[in-house]
């Protein structure tokens, strides 16, 4: 028995020194087994290394193993002595874990409450797997627990963890063994293998080791002939009485040479002299020639050479080498090149794009094959499907070293929907999830249009799935009613079926007939051709990883079922403990993608991936929390909670913290850094996906203090580097066309010049070369999308025949459509001329709450007009019982529907109930305080009506006639005329503002007066002027009252009617702003509680009441009819600016349904100068309408 050590840094050639004296020993002595040992990942790249260096590229009796596939060989050679069963993976012990869970829930108070938590089965199988890999049995445990019993929280934890760990192992006792148990249990079988007897063992790749393995190479060492490790470090060996130190570069492999010599010395190995390489420089920086670095490797053990010698390449990355990592790290002061590059991107996109635009200059340029470069990054997550999207664009075959998880894959998510469809009762999450998954026979159009039904109205449960769609609404027609039942029939159809091949179970079913009733509903779906057709689809669109995930997966489902029908057959579960535990096997199927070629770009992690013989790397996401990966779990048992449990002399020894797997993750960017044999490419991004700010790494400091002279590359690629292909040309074109047409003929300078030649250019050419089989749009399309896209600098229109098409009822519009116009033409065109609309929700909101109230007053006032009563002759109990039954008439219309429906009902109708005899008593009183009695309620106008002030001349042969409804118009009559005032009901706190009229924000009030004025001539024809009084909104509220003193009931109502003062205008004349308020100007009574009037004590009013006089009252009026002729010849004109106009009270784009398809991110503002006061705005108002000439 013997071991050597291969001591060396990294690249210095440890790896190809063991397999070449490897080789030459396995030629000499062809009758011993030679096997190399290395990490799993490693090893189709080790066996192509083995074959590249043996002379005859043939490994008779060389075998590469992991220690897993070496415990398989030894099981079959031994047989599984002492290894109980089935091997199960983590996918089997997430379902047994999950099962055993819910069993010991009573007991498991502290993981209980969590065990359904997404990923938490996951937590505690990685705690037992932690055990069982580092030997923490039942013993171990009780230590740990008794270590913590000053910590309620911990102790709590590890009993727990100990009943499950404990239950687990008694459940696949003589039934099942771990993967972790597999190395306990081959370590018995190892003394019998011939095969151990008669082979040198080797291990290599390996940084360390855990405890488990340890016992592994233990036996081994005591049963073979001889053993070799490389391990890598920077010195001839260690000193055994020196103590290391974990902030140390190379304190792990340290860690692991003393651990291995112990073993050694334990089973009295003999320890031949190491081989160590321990050259000034690298071999693979003294010459390009990859033969005459063998030799060099072959002819010395020690080598130093000058870094400045003739025969060095790439200075820069030798001293990198040298001094990374180390204390202290020098300045670099050799020769300036250009073999270390820092690059600054925007965002991750722009990162990659920019790695890819130099990865294929790097190969015309040099003439290198692709699997001369690499990509790494700490975030693989992050950046995978980015560069999958951007190495496709750029025609850069690329292999990414990633187990794909599958969790979200649609087929996973089409059982899990369908399972939970069931289980919560048709919810509809669950419900779109399963439409969602683009396996079901409803197409894309189908699942949207049966969205829009069921949010609509708020199809939820069996029971309404079950039953014929028959309401319709406003948005759906006959036809598309029937199509929307035909596909429900068919989504009902399929559950109904599922459910019967369920069978009678009370709720809770074995998990054979489950699986068996789930593999029926895949058989009858055809899931498998429709994965196979999926995965053909992504083929062709270049997108590798998921061609792969689709044609897989379907057989890593039916593992899974088997798994579950294997390990819970007779299990009786409910399907909601059924989903759980689909949910913990899916966490754990990960799929593994093998390169389709032998020349790619490999993109990997830091950690996990393993690079040979590449020119150029790229470290990509080199930012805060990347490098160094802040991220990480730690796991049931925290960092704290491990430093404390392994903080004693025990030997009990757990998995690092966060801290000692920061020093491991230094160690592998080491190694990492040292890889490249030309060219080191560092870029870190400065915004997130969200547009948060994004900070370096440490990495990029230290890089800039040991290169002094290294500086970021901000700047993009020029756009001859951008293009490598038509794609990528044409990806230039649509980038820079925006800059283009800005700038084209307004820029000055030579490099801005010389760039829009560049621009012209390609364009000719692309333009020239363009083909109707690129799959891309023309160049015509594109510059029409840009010019359009310009309708920020410039007024836009559209044709007026097409307004005369898509404005088809135009001749008829509410005075809220001229508003909006007001507000936003652009706004306008979507909504009312392209009829775009939000998807309506069977829901209650402050809108729906709003019209509920309005209906509530209308009908009230029906109410007392069927009984010949009057607002002011009912009592206070009368008045309520009306008020209700008005409330119990407006819910009974079916666009209240969804009050009933919610759980909330009986609060929302207690509430609106409230509400309305609140409003009802202060409308009351405020009709009692007052001369004017309600005229009409809800006076509605349509299309064909013929007032004068509804209907609007814009052409000679087109006219514009308004369509309504007024509240309540109250009037009152005298020898002097007849009093006429508007009242409109809002159910938000709106004020009226004459500016927004000016600005025809708000027309809606002057209208009503208008109309309301002529009606009350035609009902008084030819008898009195009729005098407008006033126009007012009153605000429908039940407002709270905060005062410090104690008030009786009268004070509290009499401080309440005050809050319901309305706003808006009223006439000045004294004799009418009394009609309103009796009681004004009496005594100190100098502020109405029901219009905007405050006096003065010679009883004028004050300059900040809303009072106009009559003939200002008319120029308002007047002005809204102006306003909505010009607005409606702008419409009829084509303009459909985005121009958005408000205020600083009113912001049109802030609740706009459509800012996300104009983009706008201009201000808003007025369209005129903002007045002085009221009557600067009517001298506004007269000049805009060229009255200030008369």
């Amino acid at each position: 028995m013997g071991i050597r050590f291969w001591l060396g840094k990294s690249g210095s050639g440890k790896s190809y020194s063991l397999y070449r004296h490897l080789i030459r020993e396995a030629e000499d002595n062809p009758a011993m087994n030679y096997l190399i040992i290395v990490p799993e990942q490693f090893t189709l790249q080790t066996q192509k290394d083995v074959l590249r260096l043996s002379p005859k590229h043939g490994i008779l009796n060389i075998d590469i193993l992991s220690f897993k596939r070496l415990a398989f060989r030894i099981f079959e050679e031994v047989g599984f002595k002492n290894a109980r069963g089935v091997l199960i993976d983590d996918m089997g012990k997430n379902l047994i874990l999950r099962r055993l869970a819910g069993e010991l829930s009573d007991e498991l108070v502290f993981l209980g409450s969590n065990i359904k938590k997404p990923g938490y089965i996951n937590e505690v199988k990685s705690a037992i797997s932690e055990f069982m890999q580092y030997g923490i049995g039942n013993r171990e445990l009780e230590k740990l627990i008794k270590r913590a019993e000053k910590r309620p929280l911990l102790s709590s934890k590890l009993k727990e963890l100990q009943l499950l760990y404990n239950s687990f192992n008694n459940y696949i006792k003589e039934k099942y063994v771990t993967s972790e148990e597999l190395l306990d249990k081959v370590s018995d079988c190892i003394p019998e293998s011939f095969k151990i007897k008669t082979s040198v063992i080797s291990f290599d790749s390996f940084t360390g080791f855990t405890p488990v393995q340890y016992r592994v190479i233990k036996t081994l060492m005591a049963t073979c002939p001889e053993m070799n490790f490389s391990i890598l470090t920077d010195n001839n060996g260690i000193d055994r009485n020196e103590i290391i130190e974990e902030h140390e570069l190379f304190y792990l492999s340290k860690k692991t040479l003393k651990t291995l010599e112990k073993i050694s010395e334990g089973v009295n190995a003999e320890r031949h002299p190491d081989f160590v390489i321990d050259r000034t420089v690298p071999v693979r920086y003294i010459t390009a020639n990859e033969e005459d670095r063998y030799r060099e490797l072959e002819s010395r053990e020690i080598s130093a050479f000058d870094p400045l010698t003739d025969r060095v390449i790439n200075p820069k990355l030798i001293h990198l080498e040298q001094n990374i990592f180390r204390t202290p790290e020098k300045i670099y002061n050799g020769i300036e090149s250009d073999d270390i590059r820092l690059i600054s991107a925007l965002n991750r996109t722009d990162e990659i794009t920019r790695v890819a635009g130099a990865i294929a200059g790097l190969v015309r340029e040099n003439n290198w094959s692709y699997h001369d470069i690499a990509v790494i990054t700490g975030d693989i997550d992050s950046y995978m499907h980015i560069c999958s999207r951007i190495f496709t664009l750029y025609d850069i075959p690329f292999f990414i070293d990633r187990n794909i998880p599958v969790l979200l894959n649609p087929f996973t998510e089409y059982l899990r929907a369908a399972v939970r469809v069931v289980s919560d009762n048709y919810s509809y999450p669950d419900i779109m999830r399963y439409l969602r998954s683009a396996l079901t026979d409803i197409s894309r159009d189908e699942s949207d249009r049966l969205e829009n039904y069921i949010l609509a109205f708020g199809i939820r449960g069996r029971k309404q799935w079950n039953e014929h769609f028959i309401k319709r609404g406003r948005l759906f027609s006959r036809e598309e009613l029937e199509k929307l039942d035909e596909s429900r029939e068919r989504i009902t159809e399929t559950f109904n079926i599922f459910e019967a091949d369920l069978g009678e179970g009370k709720g809770r079913y074995p998990v054979s007939r489950i699986s068996l009733a789930l593999y029926k509903l895949i058989v009858r779906n055809n899931t498998e051709e429709k994965l196979l057709r999926l995965s053909e689809e992504r083929e062709r669109e270049g997108d590798a990883i998921r061609a792969k995930e689709f044609s897989v997966i379907y057989e890593k489902v039916m593992e899974l079922l088997d798994q579950l029908t294997g390990l819970l057959g007779d299990e009786e579960v409910s399907l909601k403990e059924y989903a759980d535990l689909l949910d913990a096997g899916f966490s754990e199927i990960r799929i593994g993608v093998v390169p389709k070629s032998h020349d790619y770009v490999q993109i990997g992690d830091i950690t996990r991936s393993r690079l040979k013989r590449i020119k150029a790397l790229f470290v990509v996401g080199v930012n805060d929390g990347i490098i160094p990966k802040t991220s990480g779990k730690g796991g049931l048992i925290s960092d704290v909670d491990r430093e404390f449990l392994t903080g004693n002399e025990d030997g009990i020894d757990m998995a690092p913290t966060l801290r000692m797997r920061a020093y491991t993750q230094r160690l592998y960017l080491y190694m990492m850094l040292a890889k490249p044999e030309e060219k080191l490419f560092l870029s870190f991004s400065r915004i997130n996906e969200n547009g948060e700010s994004l900070k370096p790494s440490y990495l990029i400091k230290k890089m800039r203090d040991m290169f002094q002279k290294l500086c970021f590359d901000y700047e993009g690629q020029d756009l001859e580097s951008r293009i490598v292909n038509a794609k990528t040309a044409y990806r230039a074109l649509a980038f820079d066309i925006q800059d283009f047409l800005a700038g084209f003929g307004k820029n000055s300078g030579q490099e801005k010049k010389k760039r829009e030649i560049e621009y012209l250019t390609l364009f000719n050419i692309y333009k020239l070369n363009n083909t109707d089989d690129t799959g891309l749009r023309s160049l015509d399309e594109l510059l029409n999308i840009a010019f359009t896209r310009d309708i920020y600098q410039r007024k836009t229109a559209i044709n007026r025949a097409i307004t005369s098409v898509i404005y088809s009822d135009l001749p008829t519009c509410s005075i809220s459509s001229l508003e909006k116009y007001a507000a936003c033409a652009y706004s306008h065109f979507l909504e009312y001329g392209l009829r775009l609309r939000e998807r309506e929700e069977f829901s209650i909101e402050a809108r729906e709450l709003g019209s509920a109230f309005h209906d509530a007053l209308r009908y009230y006032g029906e109410l007392l007009a069927e009984r010949g009563l009057e607002w002011t002759g009912v009592s206070e109990q009368q008045r309520y019982r009306l008020a209700d039954d008005a409330v119990e008439r407006a819910l009974a219309n079916g666009k209240y529907g969804a009050i009933y429906a919610d759980s909330r009902s009986s609060y929302l109708k207690e509430r609106i109930k409230r509400f309305t005899r609140r409003n009802v008593d202060v409308l009351t009183g405020q009709l009692e305080r007052g001369a004017f009695k309600p005229d009409r309620f809800e006076f509605s106008f349509n299309a064909g009506n013929d007032y004068e002030a509804l209907n609007f001349s814009l052409t000679e042969d087109f006219r514009l006639s308004l369509k309504g409804i007024i509240d309540r118009i109250d009037t009152f009559e005298d020898e002097e005329g007849i009093y006429v005032k508007v009242i409109d009901y809002k159910s938000g706190n709106k004020s009226f503002d004459l500016q927004r009229v000016y600005d025809g924000l708000d027309l809606q009030l002057p209208v009503y007066l208008n109309a309301a004025t002529e009606h009350a001539e035609k009902e008084h024809p030819g008898s009195k002027p009729v005098i407008p009084a006033g126009i007012l909104y009153y605000h429908i509220d039940d407002p709270l009252v905060e005062t410090e003193e104690r008030l009786n009931d009268e004070e509290l109502k009499k401080i309440l009617f005050g809050e319901f003062r309305m706003k808006g205008l009223v006439n000045e004349d004294e004799r009418v702003y009394r009609l309103f308020d009796r009681e004004l100007g009496n005594g100190d009574h100098l502020r109405s509680d029901i219009v905007p009037v405050r006096l003065k004590t010679n009883l004028e009013p004050y300059a900040d009441s809303g009072t106009v006089t009559t003939q200002e009252f008319k120029t308002i009026t007047d002005y809204a009819g102006f306003k909505i002729t010009e607005m409606g010849r702008e419409i009829l004109d084509g303009n459909i600016s985005i121009d958005p106009h408000g205020d600083d009270k009113f912001n049109p784009c802030r609740y706009c349904s459509y800012k996300n398809i104009c983009a706008y991110k201009g201000g808003t503002g007025s369209k005129g100068e903002a007045a002085a006061g009221r009557g600067e705005i009517i001298r506004k108002m007269e000049e805009a309408m060229g009255r200030d000439k008369e």
